[in-house]
């Protein structure tokens, strides 16, 4: 009986595991499907960009993210009507404030990046949450990630 309990365990557990690895994949949204939100947004919407890469316990925007960030700038550009705040994120490695600032500073980032790129500073706000809403493991890249929130769009 023991054995037979073991089992059904084990083959629960990996449907479960199956599921929501399948719920995970369907939440990641490629680039271009982020873009195309953006450029359908209306208040409220939220985009998480983990494909806007920073190094570790640092700010600096990796290279491979600028092709991604140059695609905001230029959907922004058309939808003049957006305002948006940018949140930082950060892994849960470090001490809780210095992670908050990381992540703070990880949206100032982005924001100077659009700014220097043309979009009105009047259309962005910023903040950071630290490491709230851990992806998969504490340390994981996606935690090091930031989200675009709709916060008005301009009739």
């Amino acid at each position: 009986m023991k054995m037979k309990n073991k089992l059904l365990f084990i083959i629960a557990f990996c449907i479960l595991s199956i599921n929501l690895i399948n719920a995970q994949s369907k939440e990641e949204k490629t680039t271009e499907e982020k873009i195309e939100k953006i450029k359908d947004a209306k208040e409220g919407d939220v985009i998480v960009f983990s494909d806007i890469i920073f190094y570790p316990d640092r700010d600096d925007i990796k290279p491979e993210s600028y092709p991604v960030l140059e695609k905001i700038v230029q959907v922004l550009n058309e939808r003049k009507d957006i305002i948006l705040e940018i949140t930082g994120y950060s892994n849960a490695t470090g001490n809780p404030e210095r992670e908050l600032l990381l992540s703070v500073n990880r949206a100032l980032k982005v924001s100077k990046f659009l700014i220097k790129n043309g979009i009105e500073a009047n259309r962005i706000k910023t903040s950071g949450s630290g490491a709230l809403n851990l992806k998969e493991s504490k340390i994981d890249e996606a935690n090091r990630r930031v989200e675009i929130k709709i916060l008005k769009v301009i009739k």
